[in-house]
């Protein structure tokens, strides 16, 4: 009998998050807890929303979080979202070519990591106005930027 009341008081515990390291619906690595939002939104509304559960959009800051966040992308159908596109805490909307973690303010590529696709950041070339970080399927997971007006999905980290 106290066997079971045991497990069931363990299994409360953890269903409302006392003795779990991330909330519920989030997943831990390492110091970080991480959530994929299935809804939209623009680069600065994925912000508001993130700041609004006491997150940030994520800061990549090390070759193991990159490669952790690739393969929970690619193994867990989010590579499958429509659009398969994500944005992520870094912009050069502070300095145009200065591109900073929202989150630290630190320069991407200070700390000896960055991971941009081939001839990113690129500004979009033409336009001249992609200033915002994004993680895309199609380019398998490297670094993007792009018009921060732009729709996707996002990824919120809290320690």
């Amino acid at each position: 009998m106290a066997n079971g009341v045991s497990f069931l008081l363990f299994i409360l515990v953890w269903a409302t998050g006392v003795i779990a390291n991330c909330p519920r619906g989030y997943t831990q690595h390492g110091n970080s807890c991480y959530v994929i939002n299935r809804v939209q939104a623009s680069w600065a509304q994925a912000s508001i929303y993130c700041h609004a559960i006491q997150a940030e959009l994520v800061s990549i800051e090390t070759k193991d979080e990159d490669t952790f966040l690739h393969n929970f992308l690619q193994n867990h159908g989010y590579a499958n979202f429509d659009p398969p596109r994500f944005w992520v805490g870094g912009s050069d909307l502070l300095q145009e070519g200065e591109w900073t973690w929202t989150k630290t303010g630190s320069v991407i590529g200070s700390q000896g990591f960055s991971h941009w696709g081939p001839g990113q950041p690129d500004n979009g070339v033409e336009h001249l106005d992609e200033h915002c970080l994004e993680l895309e399927a199609g380019h398998h997971w490297l670094w993007n930027d792009d018009d921060c007006e732009e729709f996707k999905h996002f990824i919120c980290e809290k320690e």
